[in-house]
């Protein structure tokens, strides 16, 4: 039977975000990877300004033996690819490249990690997380608690995460 390691936090004054994703230099925008096979994974990047964008991805910190072709970004048009031919239950390192219009050389993102669907019966983590009503701060939103469950949720590194509240629609 597989081991199954869970922290639910359903605290309802918090929400976890996926920490350690800041963005580096001018890369105003978002990486979103989703649907992950045992050989796929797919990738949706949404910038606010057009670019030309080579997302880089290996096995190890730092080396990335593959990368996409180079692909024109439209502002504020998501873009969605899959990245196939990965192997199952492993651990991938990836960064995006772009640079702007006019720009002559590429910019390097933030170092950032994903992992391909575990073997069956494996061990897994996954979070829980409740909503955190940012919108109403000194109400029902506690930073401090926030930040606290944030911190909790990057130090378990769950393989699934959910958040269960409304967060991303606050004007």
């Amino acid at each position: 039977m597989p081991k199954i390691i869970t922290r639910v936090v359903l605290i309802m004054l918090c929400a976890v975000v996926f920490a350690g994703h800041a963005e580096a230099q001018q890369f105003s925008g978002s990486i979103v990877l989703g649907r992950p096979t045992g050989h796929s994974i797919t990738v949706s990047v949404l910038a606010s300004n057009d670019l030309q964008m080579v997302l880089e991805y290996g096995l190890s910190s730092g080396a990335y033996s593959n990368q996409t072709a180079v692909t024109n970004l439209t502002a504020n048009q998501p873009l969605e690819f899959e990245l196939s031919g990965l192997q199952a239950d492993t651990l991938y390192y990836y960064r995006l490249q772009y640079k702007g219009a006019g720009d002559p050389d590429y910019l390097a993102d933030t170092e950032h990690t994903f992992r391909t669907q575990r073997a069956p019966g494996s061990t897994f983590i996954f979070s829980i997380h409740g909503d955190t009503h940012p919108e109403r701060a000194n109400n029902m939103f506690n930073a401090s608690l926030y930040t606290n469950t944030l911190t909790l949720a990057a130090a378990d590194k769950p393989d699934f995460y959910m958040l269960i509240g409304d967060d991303f629609s606050v004007d």
